[in-house]
């Protein structure tokens, strides 16, 4: 008898569970209404823990990724070191494979947090877009950029990133007493397949900022 009621009690919790989960997943996936709206903080949690990466139905892409720390000198607020952080696991991922298990997860966490950023900065501007149809493109990049430095901090896909940085100046013997630190994430175009031999392989590709935090200590 106790057997059956703790089996009750599992189903049901693992029920609520599956329909939490799925409810969560179509609200997330719905179009920007204005419910959507109301849970955009909850549904930047959901995406934090339950990354789903749509790339196999996605067309190639039309960018890469650059994730730069910025070290600044704490008394003037110069920049010091810049460090960009993805190019050398690429580099290590080739030169290791196929033992390359850890640069592989490294790869994946660090991009996965990088795709969580930027789609909440574009999810802003969408927002802003529907809330105010007839602003400036200007005002939708200003804003959007702005609440990104507020909210994104708070979660967990930032705070990997800045957790990076604390191996990086450990790496590179940043001495965090005298640096800040923030991050730009670039985009690199890459140009069409059918293209790719008509671009000179010493012309620098174009990097485009899409977000810059705001300055940080990791003390």
């Amino acid at each position: 008898m106790k057997q059956n009621w703790i089996l009750k009690i599992a189903t049901s919790i693992a029920l609520i569970i599956f329909v939490a989960y799925w409810l969560s997943t179509i609200l997330y996936v719905s179009p920007n209404n204005y419910i959507r709206i109301q849970f955009d903080d909850y549904l930047l949690q959901f995406e934090s823990y339950f990354y789903q990466n749509w790339a196999f139905f996605a067309p190639p892409p039309q960018t890469n990724q650059r994730l730069y720390y910025l070290f600044y000198n704490k008394k003037d607020s110069i920049p010091a070191h810049a460090y960009e952080a993805l190019q050398p696991i690429y580099q290590e991922k080739q030169k290791k494979s196929p033992f390359n298990a850890e640069e592989e997860a490294l790869d994946y966490i660090l991009s996965s947090a990088i795709i969580i950023t930027t789609n909440y900065l574009r999810e802003q501007i969408k927002y802003l877009k529907f809330a105010n149809p007839d602003s400036s493109d200007k005002f939708y990049l200003s804003k959007a950029h702005k609440i990104a430095r507020e909210k994104l901090p708070e979660f967990p896909s930032f705070k990997t990133l800045m957790n990076y940085a604390k191996l990086i100046t450990q790496k590179q013997n940043i001495d965090l007493k005298n640096h800040g630190i923030s991050l730009q994430i670039h985009l690199v175009d890459i140009p069409p397949f059918a293209d790719r031999n008509k671009v000179p392989k010493d012309t620098a590709r174009v990097e485009k900022i899409l977000f810059q935090s705001a300055k940080f200590s990791l003390e």
